[in-house]
């Protein structure tokens, strides 16, 4: 995010869009930065050392529930039946979609600390949306604001300690191939593929 931070000023420079906010302003994007820019993704990568990244997929995409829950709690913003709907199948839609890979999931306390870390850090995000849609309701430019709340995520993300919790034990599987009798033939049986 520090250099997509950098990357949004270099535009915001070029075509003439300020960069300077009031302090009350910089409150909001370090806001977002901490939340929609920082620490949401610290948890996905905290969750992702515990339980496989489809399981966290599938809780991020909870989001679609999250937000408009906290849009409607925070600024009385009423939630559309179709987006319910909508969240449903999307949800349901991307569970289908990693099923395999929710299957290989074990209990244990391994997965209990990952599936925190992954709703925590789907909480944050949509409490990052909430903040956005405050800053716009504000009438902050987006650009701006965004390369602000960038790089304030940024400085978070580089601020936390990595391997915060205990990494799961490692498994190793593998496979015997130094047969004696391994070799290849003259003259294969197949001839072309398929």
């Amino acid at each position: 995010f520090a250099l997509a931070a950098l990357l949004l000023a270099a535009v915001c420079r070029v075509t003439r869009r300020p960069l300077g906010f009031a302090p009350a302003a910089h409150v909001l994007m370090a806001m977002q930065g901490l939340t929609f820019f920082g620490l949401n993704y610290v948890g996905v990568y905290e969750a992702e050392r515990h339980v496989a990244s489809g399981l966290v997929a599938v809780v991020f995409s909870t989001i679609v529930f999250m937000t408009p829950f906290g849009a409607w709690f925070a600024f009385r913003t009423p939630i559309a039946p179709r987006t319910l709907i909508g969240g449903v199948l999307g949800v349901a839609g991307i569970a289908l979609l990693f099923l395999p890979e929710l299957a290989t999931v074990r209990e244990g306390g391994h997965v209990a600390i990952g599936l925190t870390w992954a709703f925590g850090s789907t909480a944050i995000a949509a409490i990052g949306n909430l903040v956005s849609m405050r800053m716009q309701r504000a009438g902050l430019a987006v650009l701006p604001s965004a390369a602000w709340g960038m790089l304030y995520g940024a400085l978070v993300a580089a601020a936390w300690p990595s391997g915060l919790t205990p990494t799961p034990p490692v498994r190793i599987i593998g496979a015997h191939t130094d047969s004696p009798n391994l070799r290849l033939k003259p003259r294969p049986t197949t001839l072309a593929a398929g």
